[in-house]
């Protein structure tokens, strides 16, 4: 309630600035909850705490009711057996394998309420109104953090920092039974010692956040983190160096609209609150990101790896993989501007330049024959290649221009020949267009009419037994993925096979001397 006036104030600050007023964490990070025996660490404290308090109290204040020892150890020996083993698990980093299933959820309702039941008995017997009053003061307090700790364990125990708004209310019990402990006559001159014992135990938790892991022990009385935007970036590395790329951008142009589409990068609008920066959904087709300065794909929060997706399934995620990573921008439809991998989010930031998609480009080696169509739905424009010998272990760097007659049907692959005179295929490097060490790439089922797709592609020679001359051509054709098929050739209209031979003449030769 003290925290009202606080927190107000940020959310009248989104209100005021059109922005959403409460921001939840995505549906993603509530699928990583922990969901495990772990959280219940700070009530497993209390009652073992208040477990050896009644046995103290049953030890050396005997009354008319004795405590059900073998009935409290049985209920706290099934609570634990619902807790442990996703407690002994915690470590596993697969989402899901830690968490309690039915069968944990019944042993720890059970033992709870075996072991409420032997203590309400006792209670009932032994404890006097003081007693009595500070378990309704307690328990109301218990009750205060129920919906958020309800809350917290099904949804946002991914980390333990979300868990900070009910941890005082969590380890009140433990503090009044330690402090009851230390009112025992038999504890009473020792209660100073206790109490520093109890100091000690809580020291690694406060000790552990003066070290920073990338500032070290140091940095509250260095210049190490001098101020908020270091100290954020401490620990948000990947997250920062976007903001920081977006402020230089926001720098040398001045006056310039600043339009950023970053989906689900809930954290940005934050930074730029006057800018366009649409975190809602992720676009489908690259018309939708017209007029945008820079896309964002974001893990974990964008959608996760590349190959997690359907291919052919969102075009704007399969155009990424055309996106040149060079300085200039040239031809390519985007390039990858910047971006970091901090180990636990990645961040890649696109220069969009959409509209090169439908620009001719150069091309070094243009089909001289004619009109070259794959099937009914491309046309082969040229290539370029980064040399005409090959060696073991030789890359060389090969471009194919594709001119899209009308979006395909199916999920082609490209294959590429290196064949003999005699037209045996000497190596064969197949693969979908633009294909990335990610897994992504430009599936056919995505291409546009009237686009020009630039297919770039690596060479790795790896003919140790090849013999070494010339007169070595280079074949290129489509297959369909699913049914292994071959798209028939046409020149002019005139069918022509199925792979289209390049002039160039390719020649084998020895590995240069070392």
């Amino acid at each position: 309630l003290c925290s009202i006036p606080l927190g107000a104030v940020w959310y009248m600050r989104n209100l005021l600035l059109g922005h959403t007023v409460i921001v939840l964490p995505d549906g993603f990070w509530q699928s990583l909850a922990a969901q495990s025996g772990v959280e219940f660490g700070w009530p497993l404290l209390a009652l073992l705490l208040l477990l050896a308090w009644v046995w103290w109290q049953n030890l050396t204040r005997p009354g008319e009711h004795r405590l059900s020892t073998r009935w409290l150890i049985s209920g706290v020996v099934i609570l634990l057996l619902g807790l442990l083993p996703s407690i002994i698990y915690s470590g596993r980093i697969d989402i899901g394998a830690n968490r309690m299933g039915v069968v944990e959820w019944l042993l720890l309702f059970a033992g709870s309420g075996l072991v409420f039941s032997v203590l309400w008995r006792y209670a009932s017997q032994q404890w006097t109104a003081a007693g009595w009053n500070t378990t309704r003061m307690v328990g109301w307090l218990l009750a205060l953090a129920l919906p958020y700790f309800v809350t917290w364990f099904f949804s946002y125990s991914y980390h333990y920092r979300l868990s900070f708004a009910i941890v005082p209310l969590l380890i009140i019990p433990s503090a009044v039974i330690l402090e009851a402990f230390t009112r025992q006559a038999i504890l009473w001159r020792y209660r100073q010692l206790a109490r520093i014992a109890i100091i000690g135990l809580s020291l690694s938790g406060i000790v552990n956040p003066l070290y920073d892991p990338n500032a070290g022990w140091d940095w509250l009385w260095t210049d190490k983190l001098p101020d908020d935007h270091a100290r954020y970036t401490s620990g948000n590395q990947a997250f920062m160096n976007v903001v920081d790329g977006l402020q230089i951008y926001l720098n040398e142009n001045p006056g310039q609209p600043l339009k950023v589409v970053a989906p689900q990068i809930r954290r940005l609008p934050f930074f730029f609150p006057l800018e366009d920066i649409d975190i809602k959904t992720m676009p489908q087709r690259l018309d939708e990101l017209e007029g945008v300065t820079y896309f964002i794909y974001g893990k974990p929060e964008s959608g996760g790896d590349f190959n997690t997706f359907k291919p052919g399934e969102n075009q704007v995620l399969s155009a990424l993989s055309l996106a040149t990573s060079g300085l200039e921008v040239g031809n390519w439809p985007m390039r990858r501007a910047w971006g970091e991998d901090d180990g636990i989010f990645k961040y890649s930031v696109y220069e969009l330049h959409l509209d090169n998609r439908f620009k001719q480009p150069y091309i070094h080696a243009p089909t001289t024959e004619g009109d070259v169509v794959f099937g009914d739905f491309v046309r082969l424009l040229g290539h370029d290649i980064g040399g005409l010998d090959f060696w073991p272990g030789r890359e060389l760097i090969m471009h194919l221009y594709w001119e899209v007659i009308k979006t395909p049907s199916a999920d082609y692959m490209i294959y590429i020949h290196l064949r003999d005179t005699d037209g045996s295929v000497v190596q064969s490097w197949d693969g979908p267009v633009t294909l990335t060490r990610e897994g992504n790439y430009y599936s056919t089922l995505v291409w546009e009419p009237g686009e020009i797709v630039i297919d770039e592609r690596n060479l790795l020679f790896e003919g140790e037994d090849v013999p070494t001359g010339a007169g070595y051509q280079i074949v290129v054709g489509l297959y369909d993925l699913a049914t292994d098929t071959r798209v028939p050739l046409t020149i002019n209209g005139e069918a022509a096979g199925e792979g289209y031979r390049l002039t160039d003449r390719i020649q084998v030769v020895p590995p240069p001397a070392s």
